[in-house]
């Protein structure tokens, strides 16, 4: 038996902040985890207890093969990050700064930095899916860590958001 409107509402719920996290706030983040979720449909049943883990690989691999399509298809074109929302936190402003150092990241850095330590992915893994060296996704972890610090650190110094 399939799904009940609650079941994806939770699972979209479950699914945003990470999708936020590798796409950026707005649409690009509702239509990465609504392509997850059509796609999950015709499994749902096969994946009682591991439906998270599987969505979260899938929002995680779906969005890779965006960035794989889109550097296809326009190799020169350079992808601005949209803009970070500017409403307050329950974080007292704390969560939009990190969302704001993040989207300050390169697409293929800030994906890096998410599969890593958001989804808790090893090294192996994020460079098998991303199709990049292992030593690469160390040095992108590493230089994009270092720089979301300093950003972090920046915007602390100014106050917040």
């Amino acid at each position: 038996m399939g799904p009940d409107a609650d079941d994806l509402v939770d699972l979209a719920r479950r699914l945003m902040p990470a999708a936020v996290a590798l796409s950026g706030p707005g649409p690009d983040a509702q239509d990465l985890v609504h392509d997850v979720i059509t796609a999950l449909l015709p499994r749902w049943d096969r994946l009682q207890g591991s439906r998270i883990a599987y969505a979260r690989r899938a929002l995680a691999n779906t969005h890779i093969d965006r960035i794989r399509r889109r550097r296809t298809a326009t190799a020169f074109e350079s992808a601005q990050p949209p803009d970070p929302p500017e409403q307050l936190d329950p974080d007292g402003g704390q969560r939009v700064d990190v969302e704001r150092a993040l989207a300050a990241l390169g697409e293929r850095d800030r994906a890096v930095v998410v599969l890593r330590y958001l989804l808790d992915w090893s090294i192996d893994d994020t460079a098998r899916a991303m199709g990049i060296p292992a030593g690469s996704v160390r040095r992108i972890s590493s230089e994009s860590l270092a720089r979301l610090r300093a950003d972090l650190a920046l915007l602390d110094g100014e106050g917040g958001s």
